[in-house]
């Protein structure tokens, strides 16, 4: 039988359709006997997960952040009953991969795995949990490595822009703005390592976070496992230091002067709402107009008009201590002057001038693509949830999102930055070459 196929018209471009509001899938909630939260997403085919253990204390909580670097560097180095080039085996045989980070206020510990394995490497997770002993030998070898790659970090006008960004928005002494210094990592023992899991890893109590094709077997297999280690039994729990930033009344600058650098870094930051303020979600909109995407107003003009910058981005974040807009870039040493006049510039512009209909629409598509994009797979969907548990925002969120997004226009971006961005404070963060008229910090 003969099949007649349609003949596509190429030099006609396919209809763009207006993306639809979409729902952010439910978890389940269930606690363990040992008081542990098991949050639940199944969701997805593949006969895969994702394990995450949260703690709700991080690096702006200790004494000694540098002591909790460590402790995800050489966590799964060994234990008790492994050590660390049998953890390694047993991750790579079983198609699974472990890892240990920390935020601000959240250590995590994450483990991907085949379902049909989770019976060996969940085990594994939990013995690093309760036993994990960083082993003198293991421990000093990634102690050097550690501070000589923070010796080499601290060099990049980058990294040297973010420091005194924080201490500029914190204040000097608070826990946000402090900097680690090589110095601090070989000062650190794996004695003292091997308290702060204690105090952290074992004395706070975790929600544990489990997302893919989740089988009633795999949900009793980790209750099963996790369900019985004794959390928070200790007197000397790490708990949440949250310093809230101060409030900013003029704008400075300020420079970390490094004399051989060809470029500067720019950190231009401007205190901001906090995540629940009822117009955060419009002016993240508006953020992600002047500089959140390819074809923002300062990539456009910084970038692509002027050259001044390879790029240049803007955004809108929060945290427990408040909220603030963040504008990066770095370049050549000769422009620092030109690119800062030129943010000010596009503020006022953003100010002062409605946004295009074509200009608007393409931001909406990216926006909402980006909101879309979070539904891409079970592992996404549970980070928002994470997201939404840590920052403590209601559970509705994502639709609340998804329903400023639809109301975002012209008139909304004026009001927005005429509101909290043309005139407020700005702190501004260079690190490079000082220019004349800026003053050396």
């Amino acid at each position: 039988m003969l099949i007649m196929m349609e003949k596509i018209d190429r030099s006609v471009a396919p209809r763009i359709n207006d993306l639809q509001a979409m729902q952010l899938p439910a978890v389940t909630r269930k606690h363990l006997p040992n008081g542990v939260e098991l949050v639940i997403l199944n969701h997805g085919q593949q006969p895969v997960n994702r394990l995450t253990v949260v703690w709700g204390a991080g690096n702006a909580d200790l004494d000694n952040p540098a002591t909790l670097r460590l402790l995800c560097q050489t966590v799964m180095e060994g234990t008790s009953r492994y050590n660390g080039g049998e953890i390694a085996e047993i991750l790579e045989y079983n198609g699974a991969w472990m890892r240990m980070e920390s935020g601000p206020h959240t250590t995590l510990l994450t483990l991907h795995s085949l379902n049909h394995t989770a019976s060996e490497v969940f085990p594994l997770a939990a013995d690093i949990v309760t036993d994990a002993t960083y082993p003198d030998e293991s421990y000093n070898r990634i102690r050097s490595k550690q501070a000589a790659a923070l010796e080499i970090d601290m060099r990049k006008v980058a990294n040297k822009a973010v420091l005194l960004g924080n201490k500029m928005l914190y204040g000097e002494s608070a826990p946000m703005a402090r900097v680690i210094l090589p110095s601090d990592i070989l000062s650190v023992s794996a004695e003292d390592v091997r308290l702060v899991h204690r105090r952290l890893l074992k004395d706070v109590v975790p929600t544990i976070y489990l997302a893919g094709a989740v089988t009633p077997e795999l949900e009793a297999y980790v209750a099963d496992v996790f369900g019985h280690i004794r959390f928070g039994e200790g007197d000397d729990a790490v708990g949440r230091k949250i310093v809230a930033q101060p409030r900013h009344g003029i704008s400075r600058s300020c420079w970390d002067v490094a004399p051989e650098s060809m470029q500067t870094a720019v950190r231009m930051i401007i205190p901001s709402l906090e995540r629940l303020h009822p117009d955060y979600e419009q002016l993240r909109f508006t953020v992600f107009v002047l500089g959140g995407y390819f074809g923002s107003r300062l990539m456009s003009n910084i970038r692509e008009d002027k050259g001044y910058t390879y790029g240049i981005s803007a955004s809108l974040s929060a945290s427990p201590e408040g909220g603030r807009v963040t504008i990066t870039c770095q370049t050549d040493k000769s422009h620092t002057e030109d690119v800062l006049a030129e943010i000010d510039h596009e503020i006022r512009r953003l100010a002062s001038e409605p946004v295009g209909e074509a200009e608007l629409e393409v931001v909406k598509h990216t926006l909402m693509s980006g909101l879309t994009a979070l539904l891409d797979s079970p592992f996404t969907i549970m980070d928002y949830h994470q997201q939404i548990d840590s920052m403590q925002l209601p559970v509705d969120y994502y639709a609340r999102q998804m329903a400023e997004l639809q109301r975002f226009d012209a008139a909304s971006a004026m009001e927005m930055t005429n509101k909290y961005l043309r005139e407020a404070p700005r702190l501004t963060a260079l690190a490079g070459v000082p220019i004349e008229n800026i003053a050396v910090r």
